[in-house]
């Protein structure tokens, strides 16, 4: 019988070490070890070792990340019952210092064991990976040193200073993942079931997915989007204009979630086979992209009551492109995010050049950092990405290459001031509905150094409002407040830097590492510039 050949991923490197020791146990099986995390493992992804490759190998998130970029199968290594106990005895002694911080079925999976053999330990569990990391900030608040979880999980307990442990797949784990890739490659092998397996696969798959024939015809549906009956009608409904319009990818709303549906052909040109697959918006954005959102600043609010800008906006309301400018800061994001459709993402306008392939349709765009381009490069945005996208840029001074378009131009916050108490006014409104305050004003004359924009302006008052216990926030004491620093302008630049390192670090009680990390260099130079 034909050897099965199986490339292994694996995301550190004691879980190679594992497999090589037990490979021999697996003689059908023709393994390839590779060390690879998450992103990392991309680049093993060749047209060359996939047409090599019959079955993948690898855990977790990088499990994930192999399965967005191949179609052959990918076996999974699992955390098992004794992972999860030998974990638990490991951390037993100092568990008051340490939280568990996991996925959803991971985490009860310890809470189960923890209960069972009645052990006590702070157990956090996340349901996204954005939410890892104020887990992380949290445990370090209450005390915690050590966090165990996942490559994800440990190295950001890492970059915040705390020690991460990996929890880490035992041999029957690995012997686990190997017979189900043997079993796996032998009914890959039976040609007689080739055909039914892979239907398996595919109904079975944790992605959103079904394929159609050439004709539009959808004739199989995987069970993941046939229990969402609001996404699997958006699916079918956007299938047939994705094949005739020949567009590879389509952003829309779907059951108040924002996804993209994107579509290939897997078959012959000649008698195709489409695969649809349902994806969440920020998962399907090229790199340097997001999905756009303001939040706490308004339209009116930046407006104010500025006539100037406001007739720019009005004449620039509902048009397909639109020029904002002004500096960084005055209140672009928000008058971009009111002239722009629901469905907008940004990016900055250099990475957009990246990827002249991505289609933005469904789509709006806010463009930012315009004046970093050359004319040639906006024109070959311009016809690529920006071809049927409506979209809203920004710059901070004039371009020629944009003088053709409607303009807003946004005057600073400093050329406003007359208009200083009302944008104070309305945030202090805002943040009294954030944090259930019921601040009825201000007192004392605002620094002018706070108004250099708007977004500046938006934290100050934000802060203000949470730290006062009184009817009216103060602007008298701002500048003794931590985060704020006389500086004798008399000085040399040196001499400045040398007061601001040592009023920061007075600031964090004298603690080198922590006024290090907060001014972004190591302790070495630090120690060199207060010398």
């Amino acid at each position: 019988m034909r050897k099965i050949h199986v490339t292994i991923i694996a995301p550190y490197e004691g879980l190679a070490e594992t497999f090589k020791r037990i490979q021999n146990e697996f003689e059908h099986l023709d393994m390839t070890i590779h060390i690879a995390d998450l992103q990392q493992s991309l680049p093993l992804l060749t047209t060359e070792v996939q047409a090599q490759t019959d079955i993948f190998i690898s855990r977790g998130g990088t499990a994930k990340v192999i399965r967005t970029r191949t179609e052959k199968p990918v076996v999974e290594v699992p955390i098992s019952g004794f992972d999860i106990l030998r974990m638990i005895l490991l951390i037993q002694a100092e568990r008051e210092q340490t939280e568990i911080i996991a996925f959803e079925n991971i985490s009860l999976s310890f809470t189960k064991v923890t209960e069972l053999i009645e052990t006590d330990i702070p157990i956090t569990a996340v349901m996204k990976e954005e939410e890892v990391e104020p887990a992380i900030i949290a445990a370090k608040a209450a005390g915690r040193k050590m966090i165990v979880g996942d490559a994800i999980t440990t190295s950001l307990a890492n970059k915040h200073g705390l020690e991460g442990i990996l929890i880490t797949s035992g041999e029957e784990s690995v012997r686990t993942a190997l017979e189900q890739a043997d079993l796996l490659g032998r009914k890959m092998n039976d040609s007689k079931q080739q055909h039914q397996y892979f239907r398996s696969a595919f109904f079975q798959s944790d992605q959103f997915q079904l394929l159609a024939d050439g004709t539009g015809h959808v004739f199989a549906i995987s069970d993941k989007l046939q229990e969402n009956e609001t996404l699997l009608k958006a699916a079918t409904s956007q299938l047939h204009s994705l094949i005739q319009n020949k567009t590879h990818a389509f952003f829309t709303e779907a059951g108040g979630n924002n996804v993209c549906f994107a579509v290939k052909n897997i078959g012959t040109e000649k008698a195709p086979t489409w695969l649809l697959t349902a994806t969440a918006l920020h998962q399907s954005l090229p790199k340097g992209a997001t999905v756009f959102e303001v939040p706490h600043l308004s339209v009116p609010l930046v407006l104010g009551a500025n006539d100037s800008l406001s007739r720019d906006y009005e004449a620039a309301t509902g048009k397909h492109s639109v020029v904002l400018i002004g500096k960084n800061g005055s209140g672009e994001q928000a008058l971009a995010k009111g002239l722009l459709p629901k469905l907008a993402i940004t990016c900055r306008a250099k990475d957009l050049l990246n990827v002249p392939d991505f289609e933005a349709n469904g789509l709006s765009l806010f463009i930012t950092h315009a004046e970093e381009l050359s004319t040639t490069q906006w024109r070959q945005l311009e016809g690529t990405v920006l071809k049927t996208a409506p979209y809203v840029v920004h710059s901070e001074k004039p371009l020629s290459f944009l003088n053709d378009m409607p303009t807003v131009w946004i005057p600073p916050l400093c050329e406003r001031k007359s208009e200083w108490p009302g944008f104070i006014r309305r945030l202090i409104a805002e943040a009294n509905q954030l944090y259930g305050k019921q601040i009825i004003g201000y007192r004392g004359s605002i620094h002018p150094a706070i108004m250099g924009n708007l977004n500046w302006l938006k934290e100050f008052i934000f802060a203000k409002v949470v730290a006062t216990s009184q009817p009216y926030i103060d602007f008298s004491d701002s500048w003794s407040e931590k985060g704020f620093a006389r500086i004798d302008l008399e000085q040399t630049l040196e001499e400045m830097e040398k007061t601001l390192i040592k009023h920061v670090l007075e600031e964090e009680g004298y603690n080198q590492s922590k006024t290090a990390e907060r001014l972004q260099i190591n302790r070495t130079t630090l120690w060199r510039k207060l010398k």
